[in-house]
């Protein structure tokens, strides 16, 4: 069935214009690579969410104009284990932020500030923030974690 009967079975009337031929669609049965970004432009690194942690990150991504090509999400059990690959890495969690710098300083004296962590000989910038399963125990934190955002996005 073509597109166009799909749309006449749908009840959808389509229209061609009378100043120029029909366009011709050509298929090609060569495979299309789509290569993914070298290098991804945030690293949130978060302890494992819940359902509906899950959901308000995806909305905090999409208030950030961001999609997933765009992040490189780690728990900090991965981030341990392997190289973080963003140009700027969001911490979200209160003690897996002290424990991913290696600060004892109270994580409010913490947050709102840009941190340095080490990547193969390289210093990316860190920003601190509280998580997702703890901004649905206490909503009127999101101000902070949006502050410490647009912190972040301003090193672009």
């Amino acid at each position: 069935m073509s597109h166009n009967d799909y749309l006449a079975e749908m009840g959808v009337s389509t229209w061609v214009s009378k100043d120029t031929a029909p366009l011709e669609v050509i298929v090609s049965e060569t495979p299309v690579v789509v290569e993914k970004a070298v290098k991804p432009l945030w690293t949130f690194i978060t302890p494992q969410m819940t359902g509906d942690g899950r959901i308000l990150f995806d909305r905090i991504l999409a208030a950030l104009m961001l999609t997933p090509d765009d992040i490189e999400l780690l728990t900090y059990e991965q981030a341990k284990n392997q190289s973080v690959n963003g140009q700027v890495v969001v911490a979200m969690g209160q003690r897996m932020g002290q424990d991913l710098l290696g600060e004892s300083d109270p994580f409010e004296e913490l947050r709102g500030a840009v941190h340095a962590l080490e990547v193969a000989g390289q210093e990316v910038p860190v920003i601190l923030t509280y998580d997702p399963d703890y901004l649905l125990k206490k909503p009127a934190d999101k101000a902070k974690v949006w502050q410490d955002l647009l912190l972040a996005k301003s090193l672009f």
